[in-house]
């Protein structure tokens, strides 16, 4: 085998020379040895400092002859004087700008936000002229926020004013109803059911003297004295349901309108009820329904109707309780029976042929319409309210 050192030759061990370094030879094609000597650190960054600073030299002398044959050239040091000169004048080098700037005008007091604020009427002006120059969208949306922004104490005046026009236009057709239940309570007229329902007292029929001394006249019993009878037909009625009432109510009584040919001047134009078949005397029509007032509950009555409440109440007061049932707004059609007199002198005094019963029973107390002579078909059912309820009125 070879050895190794006929291949390869093995380098000096000798540690070289710190003061005279070793020249680096190498081959040229020519086979000629060239010598790089090795710079220090400190050279290189000499000789690096001074390339750019000599390319620093020609840019700045490149650009000096370039606004030299082009003015309009600037450099964009000189763009930003001439910015700060108009921003901030004071800062001038030049004598005679100095003297312009002190001869500025003073600044003028800053107004107030409020103060600034142009009159409403002014504003919708300014608003309107914006909406001329704006695309039909536009228009709408302002037109818009422009009747909120007016109609905001409108909206309120015109509610109150529709809650007025509601109590002012109070007809009486919109307030009786024949499938209005037989009675309804107050709130201390529910206190004074329960007290009287206690004692769950006997019936008792209180009719006018003249009809009790006519009946007795021409009848030994009859069924309209019988406390029985009474309990029956209450008990009857109020086991009806709201169409039942209806129909019972409608198969005998309709209403009309009086008209001016009427001697009754007072009534011209109002309501009044006929009778829808012949009814014969001493019969029961129809129950006076509303509402059963007893102190305050009255008060809330005219409060919400007015003061026509009154005027369709009857009085059912028993033992010195006065209760008053109020049929305005709650009861049926007798409430429209018109009077055959107002005790007035130039007023005609017809007959009536119907009256009102009070009937007491478990304790409390019930109205219906009674006949107190024959009322033939088409003919005006009238009832006697007497001297104090015009007075009264």
């Amino acid at each position: 085998m070879k050895s190794i050192s006929q291949h390869y030759k093995i380098p000096n061990t000798k540690k070289p020379d710190t003061n005279n370094p070793p020249l680096i030879t190498m081959s040229n094609p020519i086979n000629t040895p060239t010598k790089i000597q090795h710079l220090s650190k400190q050279e290189i960054l000499c000789t690096n400092v001074q390339r750019n600073i000599a390319d620093i030299k020609n840019r700045t002398n490149q650009l000096q002859q370039k606004t030299i044959t082009n003015p309009s050239m600037e450099t964009p040091l000189a763009r930003r004087k001439q910015v700060t000169q108009k921003a901030n004048p004071k800062h001038l080098n030049d004598r005679k700008d100095k003297e312009d700037t002190i001869n500025l005008k003073k600044p003028t007091h800053h107004i107030p936000y409020i103060e600034q604020l142009p009159h409403p009427e002014s504003q919708l002006h300014l608003i309107k002229q914006k909406i001329e120059h704006t695309p039909l969208v536009f228009q709408q949306l302002l037109d818009k926020t422009i009747i909120k922004a007016k109609s905001k104490n409108h909206q309120i005046k015109n509610k109150q004013k529709k809650r007025n026009k509601k109590k002012k236009k109070i007809v009486l057709t919109k307030y009786w109803d024949n499938k209005a239940p037989l009675f309804s309570l107050g709130k201390n007229a529910e206190i004074l059911k329960k007290s009287l329902r206690q004692g769950k007292n006997k019936t008792k029929v209180i009719l006018p003297e003249q009809v009790k001394k006519s009946v007795r006249a021409d009848f030994e019993n009859h069924n309209l004295l019988n406390p029985d009878y009474w309990g029956k037909t209450i008990e009857h009625w109020l086991s009806l349901s709201a169409s039942g009432r209806k129909n019972s109510i409608d198969a005998l009584l309709q209403p009309i309108t009086i008209n001016n040919s009427d001697p009754r001047q007072k009534l011209h134009g109002q309501y009044g009820v006929l009778a829808a078949r012949d009814i014969p005397p001493y019969s029961v029509i129809a129950p006076y329904s509303g509402v059963y007032c007893i102190g305050s509950d009255i008060l809330r009555e005219k409060a919400y109707y007015g003061s026509n409440v009154g005027r369709y109440a009857v009085d059912c007061s028993i033992d010195s309780m006065q209760i008053d049932l109020c049929g305005y707004g709650h009861g049926n059609i007798t409430l429209c029976i018109n009077a055959n007199t107002t005790y007035s002198k130039d007023d005609p005094i017809l007959n009536d042929n119907a009256c009102f019963a009070l009937i007491v029973y478990q304790g409390w107390p019930y109205i219906f319409v009674i006949s107190i002579s024959e009322i033939q078909k088409n003919t005006e059912v009238l009832i006697d309210y007497g001297q104090y309820y015009w007075k009264g009125c």
